[in-house]
């Protein structure tokens, strides 16, 4: 059976793989991403980032934080799940569909989680000088609000379709492999027939010998007067 289709979820993994991407390129291509670097006209986008947000500045990256990678690799994981459950969906359906789409929006909604709990308990270290509040709600609290909703409506939605498939009764398989190998229809007919022609030649037999019985039988009795009329 082909896997549901839901259409803003396939709009959303599409439309986030190439922001995705390009986020973890930028961290994994340092320095070289970075101000300075040779292939920054490709990443000049994350001027403001390494302004205002230690995980993204040089400083980050020359006090070797590891967060930022560790978070990179995960993303291409996440895209290569969404890729996944895409390709299962629309070009080549498969039942296992809805378990990447779920994996994958369910790293990507740990990850935002993370992000967000890291912020809370490290007393807004990543912040560096002093962002506006316009500025926080911008780049922080806007991007992880979308992130959280979409990826929360996709595990959800994508979890119910896994429930009821596991909810399903199983299929009896040796039932179908039976069918699958039963011959022919016309096979069958001629085996039928095979069968039947011996009875019904035991049956023309048993015609003929009971033929011959009643002539036998109607001989003696015409015989009989004969025989009578012989002994008076």
């Amino acid at each position: 059976m082909a896997p549901k289709q839901y259409t803003w979820i396939a709009l959303w993994f599409m439309c986030t793989a190439p922001l995705i991407l390009w986020d973890a390129s930028y961290v994994l291509m340092r320095p070289r991403s970075m101000e300075g670097g040779d292939l920054r006209w490709f990443w000049s986008g994350f001027e403001l980032y390494e302004r205002i947000d230690n995980v993204y500045s040089v400083q980050g990256y020359h006090n070797k934080a590891g967060f930022a990678p560790a978070a990179a690799v995960s993303n291409l994981i996440e895209t290569s799940l969404n890729a996944a459950y895409l390709y299962t969906v629309y070009i080549s359906p498969r039942n296992i569909a809805p378990l990447f789409g779920f994996s994958g929006a369910g790293l990507t909604l740990s990850k935002t989680t993370l992000w967000v709990l890291q912020e809370h308990f490290c007393g807004r270290c990543s912040h560096l000088g002093n962002p506006n509040f316009a500025e926080i709600f911008k780049f922080w609290i806007a991007p992880n609000v979308v992130w959280f909703a979409f990826c929360s409506l996709i595990v959800v939605t994508l979890g119910r379709d896994i429930a009821a498939s596991l909810n399903k009764p199983p299929i009896n398989k040796a039932h179908y492999e039976d069918k699958a190998n039963l011959p022919p229809q016309s096979n069958l007919k001629d085996k039928a027939d095979e069968l039947l022609a011996p009875q019904n030649n035991n049956s023309n037999d048993v015609g003929e010998n009971i033929a011959m019985s009643k002539g036998k039988t109607s001989m003696i009795t015409s015989e009989r007067p004969t025989t009578l009329s012989k002994l008076r």
